[in-house]
Order: structure tokens, then sequence, then C-alpha cells
């Protein structure tokens, strides 16, 4: 017999296999290291997706959230957008304003209702054609808090636009509350009444600066 037909001993037939088994037992600790990785990495973006979408949440229901989303949907209706845009901007609209009701109540049910408090709620431009071009060139945007169960005499509007340096230049004015509509508190209501009232029409001066005349005259006659 050659030394090439000699068959394997039993003892080279086991080394083989125990190799084998080694390999084995490795490679499977190797699948479920990579599982568990996948199953942290998988965690870990759902948490950072949770993060992200509460604090999307939270910036929708701010004064500038929820401003900037109405002011996105009218600029797309004034623009004569696409019908399927204009359902886009409402949707996301709509859902600013639900962040903002859910964060008034889950404000409220830990510390109670304030005065002059309420789901925050934002100005729509309102009706003028000068007034409407003067608002959408300075970016005015307004916002208020109000609470039919809680309802006050006056409610503060405030006011915000970007000044030339692109600062945010922000005020306060009280108006009265009887002037909501069922369509809201539209600026075009606001900024009159406001100017009607000494204390407040000397916060618009401040605000507006060299703007004020400007937004006045498109007020009193649409055309500026």
């Amino acid at each position: 017999m050659t030394a090439s037909a000699i068959p394997p001993s039993p003892a080279a037939d086991g080394d083989q296999l125990a190799r084998l088994d080694a390999e084995i037992a490795a490679t499977r600790k190797r699948l479920t290291r990579l599982r568990h990785e996948a199953a942290a990495a998988h965690e870990r973006s759902r948490r950072l997706a949770e993060a992200h979408a509460e604090a999307a949440a939270e910036h929708r229901a701010t004064p500038d959230g929820l401003s900037s989303s109405l002011r996105a949907l009218e600029l797309a209706l004034l623009r004569r957008r696409p019908a399927a845009e204009v359902r886009h901007l409402q949707r996301l609209h709509v859902q600013a304003e639900l962040d903002a009701a859910m964060e008034y109540r889950a404000r409220t049910a830990k510390w109670g209702h304030r005065p002059g408090d309420g789901p925050l709620q934002a100005c729509p431009i309102g009706t003028g054609e000068g007034f409407i071009s003067w608002t959408l060139h300075l970016a005015i945007t307004g916002t208020y808090r109000h609470s039919v169960d809680h309802s006050t005499e006056t409610l503060s509007v405030r006011l915000a636009r970007p000044s030339d340096t692109g600062r945010r230049l922000r005020t306060n004015v009280n108006i009265p509350t009887s002037l909501i509509t069922r369509e809201g508190l539209a600026l075009s209501t606001v900024l009159p009444a406001a100017i009607t009232k000494p204390v407040e029409d000397a916060k618009l001066r401040r605000w507006l600066g060299r703007h004020y005349g400007a937004i006045v005259d498109s007020l009193t006659t649409g055309h500026r």
C-alpha cells in the first residue's frame, strides 16, 4: 500500500472536526454580535427619530413655528400655487395648530390656567392690497393666546419681523378680545386697533421704525 493510499487516522479526523466546530462557533458568535449591533443601531435611530419628531412638534407650537406655517400657506394661496402644494401646506399648518393646542393642554394640566393664557394662534394677514404688500415686504407676523373658556376683555398680540440686519424684532400690543372673528384675529385688524391707543401706538412706532408711516398709510388708503 502506498503512502497516498493510507486512510486518515481517527485522530486527524477528530482534529478537523474540532477545527470546523471552532469555526462554526466563531461564526455564530460573530453573527450574534452583528445582530446585537444592528439592534442597537436600530434603537439609536428610533430614539433619534422620536427626538427629532418631538423637537419638530415643539417648534411648530412656538410663535415663530406657528406663524411660519400660516404664512407659507398664505403665500401659496396668493401665488396660486398648485392645489396639491396648498393641501400639503394646509395639513402642515393644521398639525402646527394641533401641536399648539396639545402644548397648552399639557401645560395647564400641570400648572393650571393663567390669566391671558390659551392655545397659541397665528394671525392671518387680513385684507387690503396695500397692507398685504407691506406686511409681506416686512415679513410681519403675529400670534396670540386665547381661551374661549377663560376669555378676558383684552388680549396680547405678539408681533414679530426681521430687522434690516436679520435680527428678530418683537413687540406686544394689547387689543380688545371682541375683535376676534370666526376667521381669527387678522393683522389688518390688530394694527389699526393698536394705533388708536396711545400706549400701543407708541410700541408700534418703536417697533416699525421708519416703516411706521408706510404701514399707517397702507391701512388708510390701501394703495401704498
